[in-house]
C-alpha cells in the first residue's frame, strides 16, 4: 500500500509545525536563561553597592568619631593651657614673684601670651 500524497504532505506539515514549535520553545528557554543571568548579575551588583554603601557609612562614622575625639582632646588641652596661663599670670602679678629673680625676657613672653 503506497503512501498517498496527502499523507506525505500531512507528515511534512506536521513535522514542520513540530519543528517550529520546538524552535519557539528553545528560543523562549534561551530568553528565560538570559533574563535569569541578567537578574543574577543585577542582584550581585546590588549586593556590591549595598556593601560599598555600608563601608562608606562606617568610614564616615569612624572619621566623625575620631574628629569628635580630637576636638574634645583639643578643648581639654586648651582649658588646661588657659588654667596654667592664669596661674602663671597670678604668680607674676604676686609681689613675691615680682620681687624674685625672673628674667625680664621670660616675664615679657609670659605677659605677651
Amino acid at each position: 500500500m503506497p503512501i498517498s500524497r496527502k499523507t506525505i504532505t500531512f507528515i511534512i506539515f506536521f513535522g514542520l509545525l513540530a519543528g517550529n514549535f520546538y524552535l519557539i520553545l528553545k528560543t523562549k528557554n534561551l530568553q528565560i536563561d538570559r533574563e535569569i543571568a541578567q537578574r543574577e548579575l543585577a542582584e550581585h551588583y546590588v549586593a556590591q553597592l549595598e556593601y560599598q554603601r555600608e563601608l562608606t557609612k562606617n568610614s564616615i562614622n569612624t572619621v566623625s568619631e575620631t574628629n569628635d575625639l580630637y576636638m574634645s582632646l583639643n578643648s581639654e588641652l586648651q582649658q588646661e593651657n588657659d588654667r596654667l596661663q592664669h596661674d602663671v599670670q597670678k604668680m607674676l602679678e604676686n609681689n613675691e614673684c615680682a620681687n624674685s629673680n625672673i628674667p625680664d625676657n621670660i616675664r615679657r613672653r609670659v605677659f605677651a601670651q
